[in-house]
């Protein structure tokens, strides 16, 4: 069968621009920072689950670290994260393609009880949110990997200021802020970008 000039001339323009649009959206993904694997220690949610990032796959996480009694960074953040709960569920991402792990490195302040508590009083969708609550061996196991500092003073922890992107493969593709260092608009943008 034999094509006419203009034909031929619109299937290049088509696969050229079907070929743009690809490169374009794979580049795009693979634009975001690398900065290795999460580590894969198995950790416990507050229902008494195992919760493992490789095992955990399909799904791209935001993982913040926190305590209970933190009076500014964590609350914070949470709130903002509350805020991209909202903006992904109303595109029906959250739970089904995105969801939140967050990690107590305080185990024996933060019970069980208090993170449920939180939990509701900050309006979290459980539906994306693994609330992880283990033994403080486990959790220094995790942070000590990320160098992730953390240092009891009393009743107060000073830490280290970052939350994690991680990709369905458990890889570390961004490295956010915390508190008023978070950018929720920018989090989005850098999830959605690995949705794709």
């Amino acid at each position: 069968m034999k094509l006419d000039k203009k034909a031929g001339l619109l299937l290049v323009t088509g696969v050229v621009i079907i070929g743009g649009l690809l490169y374009w959206l794979f580049l795009e993904k693979t634009s975001l920072e690398y900065y290795g694997e999460f580590p894969n220690t198995e950790l416990k949610t507050i229902e008494g689950e195992t919760y493992s990032f490789t095992e955990s796959t399909d799904k791209v996480r935001l993982v913040e670290f926190l305590f209970l009694n933190c009076p500014d960074v964590c609350p914070t953040t949470t709130v903002k994260m509350q805020w991209l709960q909202e903006k992904l569920k109303e595109e029906g991402l959250f739970g089904d393609k995105v969801e939140f792990v967050m990690i107590t490195f305080d185990p024996e302040r933060d019970t069980v009880e208090r993170l449920e508590e939180y939990a509701k009083n900050m309006s979290l969708d459980r539906s994306g949110w693994v609330i992880i609550r283990d033994e403080e061996e486990k959790i220094k196991e995790v942070t000590g990997a990320l160098n992730y500092f953390v240092q009891e003073q009393g009743d107060f922890i000073i830490h280290t200021t970052k939350t994690y992107l991680v990709d369905e493969e458990g890889n570390i593709r961004a490295q956010l802020g915390m508190g008023e260092e978070f950018n929720e608009e920018e989090a989005l943008k850098q999830i959605k970008t690995l949705l794709r």
